[in-house]
This record gives structure tokens, C-alpha cells and sequence, in this order.
């Protein structure tokens, strides 16, 4: 259905447990009845916490060689067995430990040959991305790049070294790409985070999150979302619209530059849903 001027992006963004998948989960199904072709972007903010953790504690041992081992014999076992006990890691990291002087490698962490470990950075341990055991969480674990399974008319792939992870303007060019190389192009592609960049967005909050809302850096807001998440009090709805211009100046963000912001709840988002994307097609016309 597109008319090859771009997809419609939107950003849902909110605290954490908000309720942000629920809420964009129920767009997509809106937008989809509307027989438009929606992609979605998520962004991961524990794997970023465990990435920066592995880089922290490799980081912070100050011996290459010993962080090297430990993390060579966890995922040398990982690979072996699917899963990783504290036991077993303690014992194949003395098992590598006690075996390396006889074997001549250098303290520098490299092998006699001269070949340098893998930082843990650069060789990921088991996630939540992946069902664990499964054949490709198996070889991202060993060490692999790049992995794609096929099957059913289906691909996923997983880069796991992936130099523009942190760019979501990138990340969103080529989902388009990619979409317009294997079938038709999209109509919207949803984001799921990424909160403090210019993406337009909608900002989903609880019956306590106002302060938070009014306090917060966004921009380019399109509209308020109720959580479905909660039962809300009469006394605590927003009503259909959120009057920013009736709040003391102090309080609120100087990124807010709409004065009135429609307000939808979480149950009900076919409204919005057609209201952006006939926004959009509007703009996109002119």
C-alpha cells in the first residue's frame, strides 16, 4: 500500500514495565486490520546492561590473560553443555589456569601462536534472544558472527558484531531496505525505545507518571497513552486531551513544544492508530 515516500515511524516509549510491547502489540494489530504492512524495532536495554557488565569486569581484572581464561572456559563450556553453573565455570577456569604455563602461552593473553583470545565483548555468552540449547544460540555462544536460520518461508538472521547497533537511524534504513529487497514495501515501521531521540513518538504512562512525563526530555511527541496495564480512577484519567499550557512554566520541559496533546487509553488505540497514519499520508502529499 505505500506510495514510496517512507514508512510511517513512530517511537512508543514510557518507563520500564510500562507496559510499551503491550501497547505497540495492540498498534501493530490495529494498523495491520487496516491492511497496512508493519514492521517493528525494539531496543534492548538488558543487553546493553549485560554487554556493558562483560566489558566492565574484563575491564577491571587488570590481567588479560586471567580475564581471557575465565571467559574462554565459561563459553568453551556453555558450548559443550547449553548452560553454565558457577561450579562448572570455577573448575574449567582452574583447569585452564593450571594448564597454561605448561602449554606456553604468554601472559599477555595471547597463544604461543601468537593469535589473540576473543574479548568478551566480541564473543557473546548466551541470552534471552534465543531459545537456550537451540542450534544457533549454540553457535553465536562458540563464537560465530553472523547466524541465519531458514525454514517455512522465513529467515532470521542475528549479527552479533554489528558496528551501527547504536544507530537507530541506520538500523531503521535498512529494515527498509531490506523489506523493499524481499517483498513490498512498508507502510510503518514501530520503534519500541530509543525515547530521547527526534523519532516521533508516543509516551505511555501509569496513574503516577505525570510528574515523570512533564519532567522528561522528549520531543516530537504525538500523543499520551494510558496504560492498559492499570485500572485507572476516574479521578486519575487525563481526559481526552493533556493541557500543558495551564502548568507553571518550571515544571514543564522546554522539549514539550505542543501545548495541547491528544490523549488515547491503551484499550482503545484504533483511533490514534488512523489518526497518525492519515497524518502522515496527508503530510507526505503535500
Amino acid at each position: 500500500m505505500s506510495d514510496g515516500r517512507g514508512p510511517l515511524i513512530i517511537a512508543v516509549v514510557g518507563r520500564h514495565n510500562v507496559g510499551k510491547t503491550t501497547v505497540g502489540t495492540r498498534m501493530v494489530e490495529a494498523w495491520t486490520e487496516m491492511g497496512l504492512l508493519v514492521a517493528a524495532l525494539k531496543h534492548d536495554g538488558h543487553a546493553d546492561d549485560r554487554r556493558m557488565d562483560r566489558e566492565s569486569r574484563f575491564d577491571r581484572s587488570g590481567d588479560d590473560s586471567v580475564s581471557g581464561v575465565e571467559e574462554s572456559s565459561v563459553e568453551e563450556s556453555s558450548v559443550e553443555e547449553s548452560s553454565v553453573e558457577e561450579s562448572s565455570v570455577e573448575e574449567s577456569s582452574g583447569k585452564e589456569s593450571s594448564g597454561k604455563e605448561s602449554s606456553g602461552k604468554e601472559s599477555s593473553g595471547k597463544e604461543s601462536s601468537g593469535k589473540e583470545r576473543h574479548s568478551p565483548a566480541a564473543r557473546p555468552r548466551s541470552d534471552d534472544w534465543e531459545k537456550p540449547g537451540s542450534d544457533t544460540e549454540r553457535l553465536v555462544t562458540a563464537g560465530a558472527a553472523m547466524t541465519m536460520i531458514v525454514g517455512g518461508g522465513q529467515t532470521l538472521l542475528r549479527t552479533t558484531r554489528d558496528t551501527e547497533a547504536d544507530d537507530v537511524y541506520k538500523l531503521l534504513s535498512r529494515l527498509e531496505q531490506h523489506a523493499n529487497a524481499v517483498g513490498p514495501a512498508l507502510d510503518i515501521i514501530l520503534v519500541e525505545g530509543y525515547k530521547y531521540t527526534d523519532l516521533p513518538k508516543v509516551v505511555v504512562i501509569g496513574p503516577e507518571d505525570r510528574e515523570c512525563l512533564l519532567n522528561e526530555a522528549f520531543t516530537s511527541v504525538q500523543a499520551v497513552i494510558e496504560s492498559p496495564l492499570w485500572e485507572w480512577r476516574e479521578s486519575q484519567r487525563l481526559g481526552k486531551t493533556l493541557n500543558l499550557s495551564n502548568l507553571p512554566a518550571k515544571t514543564l520541559n522546554a522539549s514539550f513544544t505542543q501545548k495541547h496533546l491528544p490523549v488515547y487509553h491503551g484499550n482503545n488505540l484504533r483511533d490514534l492508530c488512523r489518526s497518525l497514519w492519515y497524518t502522515h499520508i496527508r503530510d507526505n502529499s503535500l
